[in-house]
């Protein structure tokens, strides 16, 4: 697997790049926190549906909730960009028993209080237009094996047009209180929260 090597200057302009390209794209982005997050590790479970995703990632876990960002990324996908390694990227192989040093990774990871792991727990991109995202058993087997306490967050992101040329986004956060469960609990739980979060957008552009 590729693991991350998180770097000050890669990490810098990583930020600076995507902050600048986000101002000329979108006519606002806005990130929605609801609660509060208990100190501790961060399991940040987002909907995956652009190129965009791991930028709002990034600010989500660094600047919204003060956590230090990981993104898991299929090994493939990584392994043509790994330079993204330096901005706190590691993979996964989903093939047999490829998955486990990646789960024992992102496990190590969640034992410190100020590290967050991303996953995108469909798996793959699906459309923003999808009625719900069906989970894969990565977050609950991840879950599992991490053992401490983790926080599990929420993250919904959806872009919306409008009348003006350029788009706005919503990210919305919600700290998942619930604690261990299954898949489908897991599934259940993120699906309300992104359907509610989609109703809100779809009402505030009426």
């Amino acid at each position: 697997m590729i693991k991350a090597n998180r770097q000050t200057l890669p990490l810098w302009f990583f930020d600076k790049y995507f902050s600048i390209l986000q101002k000329i794209l979108f006519r606002e982005v806005e990130f929605r926190l609801e609660g509060t997050v208990p100190d501790g590790p961060v399991l940040l479970l987002q909907n995956h549906f652009s190129w965009w995703d791991g930028y709002w990632s990034f600010v989500a876990t660094e600047k919204v909730m003060k956590r230090r960002f990981h993104v898991m990324m299929l090994e493939k996908e990584l392994a043509r960009r790994k330079f993204l390694s330096r901005t706190g990227a590691f993979s996964i192989d989903p093939e047999g028993r490829n998955v486990l040093p990646s789960m024992r990774y992102s496990s190590n990871i969640l034992k410190d209080p100020r590290n967050s792991v991303t996953i995108y727990p469909q798996g793959r991109l699906i459309s923003h237009y999808a009625g719900r995202v069906v989970f894969e058993k990565g977050a609950e087997a991840l879950l599992r094996i991490a053992g401490a306490p983790v926080n599990v967050v929420f993250a919904a992101a959806h872009v919306s047009y409008g009348s003006p040329v350029r788009p706005r986004a919503t990210i919305f956060l919600k700290h998942f209180e619930q604690g261990l469960c299954s898949t489908q609990d897991l599934e259940a739980a993120y699906n309300a929260f992104y359907l509610e979060s989609r109703d809100l957008v779809i009402r505030s552009e009426v």
